[in-house]
């Protein structure tokens, strides 16, 4: 039952977005989205309404803030679209965003029974390089109760999820196949032909901005709880009522130790299936900074880094149809797109460095650069034996040639001796096999002892 605190809470103001991936072509896909009504995004979210002077000044601003805020590289893939150069020279390929305005009422049902009414209210894609595209919904829940928050992130980022509706052609429609044909111009997001399908995971991605009156809760509301709570889409309370459900203290000393709390007023949890900020005074959709603080700026640095995320799970996917060729992309990759801070601020840099960890992307990135390196010695350990082939091929014509002279040498030898042939050779077999044991029991002393064994355990 949900009658404690945290489901009683009311949700002053949220953003919530669902993100996924999806493969696309780009030599074809980008102009269906176009033609579909998806426009160009602009480096800057504005709340509607502002006049064209006023949508001028905070353009202009927002221009000299990203400037003087975040490096080159990454403010020209993500936020401002300016075209720069590679480590070699060659004009790097931006990503494209496109957005639509568009209202969808949807009422969804999960595999338990549990329904969801909702509104989507804007739809983004993001088109990254290597085939990789990321879209977003924005999401608006019908009520601003904190069971109804949850209940629609637990919902909404399931696949199988179902459509009721009135239409018999939608209804029990799959969610995924509903935003495949709606929203992403029927490309896929599921099947065996489906690539992304390989390291898209079962569920979809949640990006939760929520803000709470936190001076009018009750003594006994706990932001971490919460906290932890929207971002594992568990059932409200389900730590306080410390029932067979609940969060192990491990376990929940494990992931929250990725909170982020640079200030008292909000904290910030990441993990592999979620971002999520809550707390009080810091997002206000109708605030045009902190709604393109935590609408673009923030958000980019998210799903920037889930870009590198689903690279590395490609690159891993993939590796064997490829080695040599995987391990040059991913060369060319990591000089791209690896950077180590992103802005000249420290907050900008605490969320990426926050959400890198959730995400757990260094822990992929050494365990690809591991393969790498078992690549390596692989390809050195082929490549000395067929070097050392080549020796022996080499050293065989040469003892063929000089055959003929040893046989001569030999001869002259048994005739100088005085001794019968069968006695001379005899005797050269002998000094010749103790010569062969000996170089043996020197280079392959293993080898010398394995033989010593079974020939004296055949003799017993």
């Amino acid at each position: 039952m949900k009658n404690d605190m945290n489901s009683k809470l009311e949700i002053r103001q949220s953003l919530i977005k669902l993100v996924g991936v999806f493969g696309y072509n780009a030599k074809t896909d980008i102009q269906k989205f176009i033609q579909q009504g998806f426009s160009t995004q602009p480096f800057i979210s504005l709340p509607d309404g502002l006049s064209k002077e006023e949508f001028e000044r905070w353009k202009n601003r927002t221009a000299s803030h990203y400037k003087n805020q975040y490096y080159t590289e990454f403010r020209a893939l993500m936020l401002t679209g300016e075209n720069i150069t590679d480590h070699t020279g060659k004009e790097r390929i931006n990503i494209k965003a496109l957005k639509r305005e568009r209202y969808s009422s949807i009422h969804l049902a999960n595999e338990r029974g549990n329904q969801i009414q909702f509104n989507i209210t804007q739809e983004e894609v993001y088109f990254f390089p290597n085939g990789i595209g990321v879209f977003a919904l924005h999401l608006n829940a019908t009520e601003t109760a904190a069971s109804t928050l949850s209940d629609l992130l637990v919902i909404s980022r399931e696949f199988e999820s179902e459509l009721i509706s009135p239409q018999p052609e939608i209804h029990k429609l799959k969610w995924h196949q509903w935003i495949s044909k709606e929203i992403l111009s029927n490309i896929p997001l599921m099947g065996e032909k489906v690539p992304t399908d390989e390291f898209s995971g079962s569920k979809f991605k949640t990006y939760s901005i929520v803000e709470i009156d936190e001076s009018k809760v009750d003594t006994e509301y706990n932001r971490d709880h919460l906290l932890f709570e929207l971002a594992t889409c568990s059932r409200l309370n389900t730590i306080k009522e410390n029932g067979y459900n609940a969060p192990s203290p491990v376990f929940y000393s494990t992931l929250m130790e990725n909170k982020l709390e640079a200030f008292k007023n909000y904290s910030v949890l990441t993990i592999l299936d979620s971002f999520t900020a809550l707390g009080e005074n810091h997002y206000h959709a109708q605030d045009i900074m902190k709604y393109n603080t935590w609408n673009k700026v923030y958000f980019s640095i998210y799903i920037f880094n889930l870009f590198i995320k689903y690279n590395l799970f490609k690159f891993n996917a993939e590796f064997l149809k490829d080695p040599v060729g995987y391990r040059e992309r991913f060369t060319t990759f990591v000089n791209n797109y690896n950077y180590h801070q992103i802005s000249f601020n420290f907050l900008p840099n605490l969320l990426y460095q926050n959400a890198r960890s959730g995400l757990e992307i260094n822990q992929e990135m050494s365990f690809f650069e591991e393969r790498l390196s078992n690549l390596a010695k692989q390809i050195q350990e082929e490549q000395e034996k067929k070097q050392a082939l080549l020796l022996g091929l080499i050293s065989l014509i040469t003892a063929l040639d000089a055959l003929d002279t040893i046989i001569g040498g030999l001869g002259k030898a048994q005739e100088l001796s005085g001794l019968s042939n069968v006695t001379f050779y005899s005797l050269l077999a002998i000094i010749v096999a103790f010569i062969g044991i000996g170089i043996t029991r020197y280079l392959y002393p293993s080898l010398y002892l394995k033989m010593k064994r079974k020939l004296f355990s055949e003799k017993k």
